[in-house]
C-alpha cells in the first residue's frame, strides 16, 4: 500500500490546487497578479531545497519533499492562524507537535518507520 500515490506525480504544492478559485476572490487591484505562476514558482524553489540522500530512491526522496513541503508552507500557516485566533481571544496556547527538535528528529526517521503496517 502506497500512502496517497498521487502525490509522486504531482507539480504543485498539495493543498494548494485551488489557485484559480483563490484569485477569483481577491479584489480587482489584485486580479491581474498571476497567482498560479507564484504557487508553482514556490514549489519548485521549495522543492530545490530538499536535500538527496546518497541510495534514496525516487519514492523515498518525493516523502521527504513532500515532509519538507508540509514543514516549509502548510504548518507555518497554520502556526500562524492559532497564533492570530488566539491572541485575538486572549488565549495562550500552545502547539507540542511544532518542537523544532521533534520536528527535526521527526524528518529524519525513516518512512518504512513512520508509515509501518500501513499505519
Amino acid at each position: 500500500m502506497v500512502y496517497k500515490s498521487r502525490i509522486f506525480n504531482e507539480s504543485y504544492i498539495p493543498w494548494s490546487q485551488s489557485t484559480v478559485e483563490r484569485q477569483s476572490i481577491l479584489s480587482k487591484e489584485f486580479s491581474n497578479i498571476p497567482i498560479v505562476d507564484y504557487v508553482t514558482e514556490k514549489y519548485q524553489q521549495t522543492i530545490r531545497e530538499v536535500p538527496r540522500l546518497k541510495g534514496e530512491s525516487f519514492k523515498q526522496h518525493r516523502r521527504r519533499e513532500m515532509f519538507y513541503l508540509n514543514m516549509k508552507w502548510f504548518m507555518i500557516t497554520l502556526l500562524n492562524r492559532q497564533d492570530r485566533m488566539s491572541m485575538a481571544n486572549s488565549l495562550e496556547v500552545r502547539v507540542p507537535f511544532a518542537d523544532h527538535d521533534l520536528v527535526e528528529y521527526a524528518w529524519n526517521i525513516p518512512w518504512e518507520m513512520k508509515y509501518f503496517n500501513g499505519q
